[in-house]
């Protein structure tokens, strides 16, 4: 070990790389967090990859590296290489509750750019459940601020990781008159995930969004969200019989189609 730990400081990057490899597989390692961090930024790339790759197994060392953590998410900006090493090391350690705790804490009092990296980085997370601390800032991020961007972020993460312990705050989202089309459409579909049935009022609010005079984008998007839902009679039909015949076209067709699959019902077909 004291050969090893005595490779840490020297002047090549190789045996450097040599040194913390040796260390990691020794059964009474010695080798710290402290000796370890300096590494995760180094300019040779293969040095710094393999300090990744001796973090990424430890995950032990949880507490210590928060302090490490916080202090890189602290920088005014980070560039791409800040973000995929963080990413790297985050995502290593999120089966611990410490870094979730961490990982939550990041989204309060923060920039946007910084809060779209955590949401990536949730993301990335493979957990069995999304941790409370999550769910609650998650929360909080659709039922505050304006950033639509971010809120979209946050609806998509839900779905992804089947989160499904948000959705009131969903029907908030997707009920309120006052939110961007965009985002309300967003809600919907997130809803739909868990339950599929589509209630009259929002079914109706969708079909408004469907007519030809609204931009085609969310049209497009209107049509996606319907296609997901199980859709009742009256709504299929009204679909059929009423838009079909005047406002489908080829951007929107395609994806409505899905809605009327199974149908047996004469006046629809």
């Amino acid at each position: 070990p004291a050969a090893a730990q005595k490779g840490l400081t020297n002047a090549s990057a190789s045996v450097q790389r040599a040194a913390l490899i040796a260390l990691d597989q020794m059964k009474t390692s010695t080798l710290k967090v402290n000796q370890l961090t300096p590494f995760l930024t180094h300019k040779d790339s293969s040095l710094q990859n393999t300090a990744l790759w001796v973090v990424s197994h430890h995950s032990e060392w949880a507490n210590e590296m928060t302090a490490y953590l916080q202090t890189q998410l602290g920088k005014a900006t980070l560039n791409a290489d800040d973000q995929r090493r963080l990413k790297e090391i985050l995502v290593s350690f999120s089966g611990s509750e410490v870094t979730q705790a961490f990982i939550a804490r990041q989204l309060t009092g923060t920039s946007a750019a910084k809060k779209s990296f955590i949401l990536d980085v949730m993301a990335a997370c493979h957990l069995d459940t999304i941790p409370d601390t999550w769910s609650n800032q998650l929360s909080n991020e659709l039922t505050s601020g304006s950033n639509t961007g971010l809120k979209l972020e946050v609806i998509k993460l839900i779905r992804l990781q089947g989160t499904t312990n948000l959705g009131s705050i969903l029907q908030n989202v997707a009920d309120n008159e006052k939110n961007p089309d965009e985002l309300r459409i967003a809600a919907i579909g997130a809803l739909l995930e868990k339950d599929p049935q589509l209630p009259d009022d929002r079914f109706n609010y969708l079909y408004d969004r469907l007519q030809p005079e609204h931009p085609t984008p969310m049209r497009q998007q209107v049509a996606t969200v319907l296609s997901q839902g199980k859709l009742t009679k009256e709504q299929r039909l009204k679909l059929a019989s009423d838009f079909l015949p005047n406002g489908a076209d080829a951007f929107i067709l395609p994806r409505l189609m899905p809605v009327f699959k199974g149908s047996t019902e004469p006046e629809i077909g």
